[in-house]
């Protein structure tokens, strides 16, 4: 947000904080300390959320005195907090302003929601209105915080990831016409990594975020471990029966639904019912209800730091569908009415590609079928790592 002229004067005369900052004049050798001070204010340590200001030709005793400083320096200035030595990136405005003919160089810097942010490898941070080497302490308190910012780890930074990672022909010609009106994507001249950005699926400065990876990535394996889904088929009712299938389904989520939804249809193929009044082909499980709980495990299950897939395990007898991590939220068996969203773009992207249709239906959906099918609800088991989903056949094999 821009200051006003009023804004930039009480600024001036008030003493410095752990959010101003104030010097007489820019010098390039002044870069270090400036990085620090711009660094220690994207982490915000007291977690006020205000935003940090540097003013550059302001005296000690508050005069503004102006400044020599030209543009090229305060593009200058501006790199040293986008050149990529301070990650996460922050959001900075800079911008030269007259103020009772004195020119300013004025930087502002807003708290960073994926903290904690470094510079060279540290962390910085403001202790009244001293620039500080972050200790261990400060470090782990702005992990946490950093946490309760960006509450869902689909909407953080993939930082192994770049753009080359995305597909943006997918992300233009699928996606994106599937997410946003046509009349405003015809209006839309916004660039590709604005438009990202505004779906949740790459931060402001181009890097991926998990749920871009998941939603329109190439392989998001490579920086997911777990992001893909595992089929195993027993010839029995137990693990100990021999294994006539098992197969990994990767690539982005879309593709892993299609594809393990076309292996799930051969393996639960449909039967003509004859009756006096209708003609009816029945499944042993209904196609919705498998359908339905395995696209609820893709999308609720937990991805951070996660190694583990979706495993769907097909018996004689039965389906086991095991989700990595725990019930998320309020979200506890039997699900029915379930609306705790760990990944919430990645289940708004799920929206678009009509891979679900309303949030919070699916085990409802899922159980209505079962129930008419004969089969019986889903049973649910968890614990703070997992959740089992499993189907009973409606009768014997």
């Amino acid at each position: 947000m821009t200051l006003s002229d009023d804004q930039l004067r009480a600024l001036a005369a008030a003493p410095e904080a752990y959010d101003l900052e104030k010097k007489r004049s820019f010098s390039k050798k002044d870069g270090e300390k400036i990085r620090r001070t711009l660094c220690a204010f994207a982490n915000d340590p007291p977690g006020s959320g205000r935003t940090g200001v540097l003013l550059l030709g302001v005296s000690d005793d508050g005069e503004i005195v102006g400044t020599t400083a030209t543009d090229e320096d305060l593009r200058t200035l501006i790199q040293f907090a986008r050149d990529g030595s301070m990650q996460p990136i922050p959001t900075v405005l800079g911008e030269v302003r007259t103020i009772d003919g004195h020119p300013l160089l004025v930087m502002q810097v807003d708290p960073c929601p994926a903290g904690p942010v470094r510079w060279d490898g540290r962390i910085w941070v403001r202790t009244g209105s001293q620039t500080e080497a972050a200790s261990r302490s400060d470090e782990l308190a702005l992990i946490e915080r950093s946490r309760g910012r960006v509450a869902f780890y689909d909407q953080t930074p993939a930082r192994t990831a770049t753009l080359a990672d995305l597909d943006l022909t997918y992300f233009e010609r699928v996606y994106l016409p599937a997410a946003v009106s046509e009349d405003v994507l015809a209006e839309n001249d916004r660039t590709t990594i604005q438009r990202l950005a505004a779906q949740g699926l790459a931060t402001p400065d181009g890097t991926p975020t998990v749920a871009g990876l998941l939603a329109i990535g190439l392989d998001p394996r490579r920086h997911l471990p777990g992001a893909y889904v595992q089929l195993v088929c027993y010839g029995g009712p137990n693990v100990d029966a021999p294994i006539f299938e098992q197969r990994e389904i990767g690539g982005r989520v879309s593709e892993q639904v299609v594809e393990l939804e076309r292996s799930l249809r051969v393996l639960n193929p449909g039967a003509l019912q004859l009756t006096a009044d209708e003609h009816e082909v029945r499944h042993r499980y209904p196609p919705v209800a498998i359908q339905q709980i395995v696209r609820n495990a893709v999308l609720h299950r937990r991805y951070e730091d996660e190694t583990a897939p979706v495993r769907v395990e097909w018996f004689s007898d039965h389906v086991c569908i095991r989700s990595p991590g725990g019930p998320f939220g309020s979200a506890r068996p039997p699900f029915e009415d379930a609306q705790a969203y760990r990944n919430p773009t990645l289940a708004a992207a799920m929206k678009y590609l009509r891979l679900c249709e309303r949030f919070g239906h699916g085990v409802r959906k899922a159980n209505a079928a079962l129930e008419r099918n004969g089969n019986g609800p889903v049973r649910f088991e968890t614990s703070p790592d997992f959740v089992r989903a499993t189907l009973r056949a409606p009768g014997p094999t």
